[in-house]
């Protein structure tokens, strides 16, 4: 709907940002890219908070956040922003409270995907009540309208108010990380 017809969580976030950390167990140096982030509940009751970031690099690989991330990686992240309220992933699934004095400050991480990141996309999901289920038909894609329309081997598809961030960073892989990120447009969609 290009009008808000479900709750929705407001969301601000950072740069997304590029950090090398040594591994404990390797000593070996590991390129992480982190979203810092602030959500807050302004619906005017408790919502479920069960968010699901992907970053989608320029060759249109996705790249869910926050799996086989070492806990050394987030301290990391912590120490560099300096920001004693930053919460790892992990804490903040679960409901989110009302007002901006609840609001929870997180971060989501992802292994460097690739040397040269170029233009990349993070999708956030879990930041709306809208959602609608759709029948892949062989024209196209049809809305689901009551659930008693729904047959035996009907393919489905279950679409959600999806948060798009579409990033630029102009440079190259002579310094990996270093030059600048350009937020290049945010919009919703339906993914």
């Amino acid at each position: 709907s290009p009008y808000k017809i479900a709750w929705e969580l407001d969301f601000e976030s950072a740069m997304p940002k590029r950090i090398v950390v040594a591994n404990p167990a390797t000593r070996l140096a590991e390129a992480y890219w982190y979203l810092p982030f602030v959500v807050t509940n302004r619906t005017g009751e408790e919502r479920p908070f069960v968010p699901v970031f992907e970053l989608v690099d320029d060759d249109g690989n996705i790249h869910r956040s926050d799996r086989g991330i070492g806990p050394y990686v987030f301290q990391a992240i912590k120490d560099q922003q300096r920001n004693a309220l930053l919460e790892p992933y992990s804490r903040l699934i679960g409901r989110i409270l009302v007002g901006d004095d609840q609001a929870r400050i997180g971060v989501a991480i992802w292994p460097e995907p690739k040397v040269e990141m170029a233009a990349f996309s993070i999708f956030v999901k879990g930041l709306s009540g809208e959602s609608i289920l759709v029948r892949k038909t062989q024209t196209g894609f049809q809305k689901v309208e009551k659930f008693d329309d729904i047959k035996s081997g009907d393919d489905l598809i279950n679409l959600s108010k999806t948060l798009h961030l579409r990033y630029v960073q102009l440079g190259d892989e002579v310094f990996p990380g270093g030059d600048p990120v350009f937020k290049f447009e945010r919009g919703w969609v339906m993914r």
